[in-house]
């Protein structure tokens, strides 16, 4: 698990995702999300998830598809984020929505946590003070998660009180691999 600074250059480059994600319907999955909050988030967990890249030197190339987002020392990578009011921690889980699953051809997910802000709305209007830190949790194969991971029903009440939206499969974040997972000669 990685903490990465939630620095400027870091919400300037989530803020160009995102204008890139509203004018274009093509770029995403679910067009509605490039409108609303949700895409916020998940333009901010890339710019971390490239910080975290560029750090260790890993090299990608963002291709912004909806099959995957990122090209990733030659694998094909999405970044799978979500907001949380408390700091990352390993039993925090992960989601794979089935919404999206079936129709992304990837080899590896990534997960990014970002925690909000004191007094910040998830449900809100997206805003670059939404989220005050950041981590990239890991990364995993995508069949090893498909096997690993547990099946969450749409409506399933979590100890949290939290309501899934999205039926997904959920994995705890203890279970993920380092970043440098990608890394090495045979994926280059």
């Amino acid at each position: 698990m990685i903490e990465v600074e939630l620095t400027t250059a870091i919400k300037v480059r989530a803020e160009e995702m995102f204008k890139q994600a509203q004018s274009s319907s093509a770029l995403r999955f679910r067009k509605e999300k490039a409108d609303g909050n949700t895409t916020w988030t998940g333009v901010l967990g890339q710019a971390v998830f490239e910080k975290a890249l560029r750090d260790r030197l890993l090299p990608y190339i963002p291709v912004d598809l909806t099959t995957h987002g990122y090209v990733v020392c030659g694998l094909k990578v999405d970044v799978k984020s979500k907001g949380w009011s408390r700091p990352a921690a390993n039993d925090v889980e992960v989601s794979v929505f089935d919404y999206i699953r079936d129709h992304q051809a990837v080899d590896y997910y990534a997960f990014v946590h970002l925690q909000l802000a004191p007094g910040e709305d998830r449900n809100g209007p997206p805003s670059p003070t939404r989220f005050q830190r950041a981590w990239l949790l890991g990364v995993m194969d995508k069949s090893q998660y498909l096997y690993l991971a547990t099946e969450v029903k749409e409506g399933t009440v979590f100890e949290s009180g939290h309501i899934a939206k999205a039926s997904s499969l959920n994995l705890v974040a203890a279970k993920l691999l380092p970043v440098e997972e990608f890394g090495g000669s045979e994926n280059e």
